[in-house]
């Protein structure tokens, strides 16, 4: 049984299959590296507050001192001179961190409109101005959501060596009644290794009401 689809992607489908895919870029070193950076950085901020403040010669009369809650003493020297720092390094990794990991996925098809066809040698993936088979064995996994199939042509230990994401999402809002998508799972099933994690298949109806 062939399936045949026709959809173009939404925005919310072009986020989501973005944020599923680039899980595939993360592992636990990864995590404890991200970890590490920022311990690091906030004790080199610590030690160059310290540097500074030791540096300050004290006036040759100093002033009579003046009354200070006791409690406000470590906010006030230690907490608030890093303030300015945490908010340069969240700045840098949110606007140039993830603008580089956004490039790793692909993007330039989800503004078309397409057509897929699927049997059992293989799918037939159709833009505005291109057309692409692929036999099943060119995808080494998939992930479900409960409004996406995500078909990956690179397993997870090549995807973090190349620091890069190949993959194609199927809406299953495109399926227009339960057989085909039925079916199109069995396909995947069959041909394509689901990776550990994936979303549980859902009704059709369910889908379509998200």
């Amino acid at each position: 049984m062939s399936v045949q689809l026709q959809f173009e992607f939404t925005a919310a489908e072009m986020r989501e299959a973005r944020k599923i895919a680039l899980k595939r870029l993360r592992s636990r070193r990864r995590i404890i590296r991200g970890l590490t950076g920022w311990i690091v950085f906030v004790t080199l901020a610590i030690i160059l507050v310290f540097l500074i403040s030791n540096r300050t010669a004290p006036p040759a009369t100093p002033p009579p001192p003046t009354p200070s809650p006791a409690s406000g003493g470590l906010f006030s020297q230690m907490i608030v001179p890093l303030i300015p720092w945490v908010l340069i390094f969240g700045f840098v990794w949110f606007f140039v961190v993830r603008q580089l990991r956004a490039r790793n996925t692909q993007t330039g098809f989800f503004k078309e409109s397409h057509t897929v066809a699927a049997d059992d040698n293989g799918l037939i993936w159709m833009g505005n101005s291109s057309r692409t088979e692929y036999l099943w064995r060119a995808f080494r996994g998939f992930d479900q959501t409960p409004t996406l199939f995500i078909l990956y042509q690179d397993d997870r230990e090549e995807s973090r060596k190349t620091k890069q994401v190949r993959f194609i999402p199927v809406p299953k809002r495109a399926f227009t009644n339960p057989q085909m998508l039925a079916e199109f799972q069995r396909l995947l099933d069959s041909h394509v290794h689901s990776q550990a994690g994936a979303f549980p298949v859902i009704p059709l109806a369910a889908a379509h009401a998200e």
